[in-house]
């Protein structure tokens, strides 16, 4: 680390000019065997314009309390505290159960790549403006004002996301373990599509156990070779 700060020191000022930072990547299975040595380079890193990121191969106690101290410690230095695959997959679930946390984000991440809403997703619930910021910033949408509103044209915006959806391969899941698409488009609804949306899901769903109901007749009297009789049919009718 102090090797880093020397490379790094003579580039700080064009640095700044350019607003630029400079992305340190530590992966860790412990805590460092010299801490003392660490925190006297942090004191020096503190100092340059840099983001650090610290990828967690552990589960141990000591090392995460360790990162998440020195985070509180050095304040002034961006540090991101990045844990495994499926551990950041289901802290983004928990917030945000219509979103697919695939590998290409996780990659992006752990090689420096920085949005507001990626730390966002894991900490709580995006609002309708962030849900279009991100969907533009997933899709590769240049200008997120290009995506309706939400909150004003639920419609327009769940139509545009399914056709953006269609152009991209399916992700695997590490939740639910098979592939699946970035954006499960019902659950997303049913959080942000207000009550109409609600309402339209709910009569979709009574409707598919209609269909399902009168295919359980037609089947059950195929098989024991019978016509469908008139009152039998109209039965049926009345559940759709």
């Amino acid at each position: 680390m102090f090797a880093i700060h020397d490379q790094l020191l003579p580039m700080t000022n064009q640095l700044k000019q350019e607003n630029q930072k400079v992305v340190i990547v530590i992966a860790s299975d412990g805590v460092p065997n010299e801490v003392d040595a660490v925190y006297s380079a942090m004191s020096l890193l503190q100092k340059l314009p840099i983001l650090l990121l610290i990828r967690l191969c552990t589960d141990d106690e000591r090392a995460i309390h360790f990162y998440k101290t020195l985070e509180l410690d050095f304040q002034k230095v961006d540090i991101e505290i990045l844990d495994d695959f499926e551990a950041e997959a289901e802290e983004v679930v928990t917030m945000n159960p219509w979103m697919n946390y695939a590998m290409p984000i996780q990659r992006a991440r752990e090689w420096g790549f920085r949005h507001p809403l990626l730390a966002t997703l894991r900490e709580r619930p995006l609002t309708h403006e962030e849900l279009r910021d991100f969907c533009a910033m997933l899709f590769g949408v240049n200008d997120a004002s290009n995506l309706p509103h939400p909150k004003q044209a639920w419609d327009l915006f769940s139509h545009d996301i399914e056709a953006l959806q269609e152009r991209e391969s399916r992700q695997w899941n590490p939740i639910h373990k098979s592939t699946r698409k970035w954006i499960d488009m019902m659950v997303l609804a049913k959080t942000y599509g207000g009550k109409g949306e609600k309402t339209k899901l709910k009569r979709g769903k009574k409707l598919r156990k209609a269909r399902a109901r009168i295919a359980e007749v037609i089947a059950g009297c195929l098989v024991h070779g019978q016509k469908m009789e008139a009152e039998k049919i109209e039965n049926v009718g009345i559940l759709i």
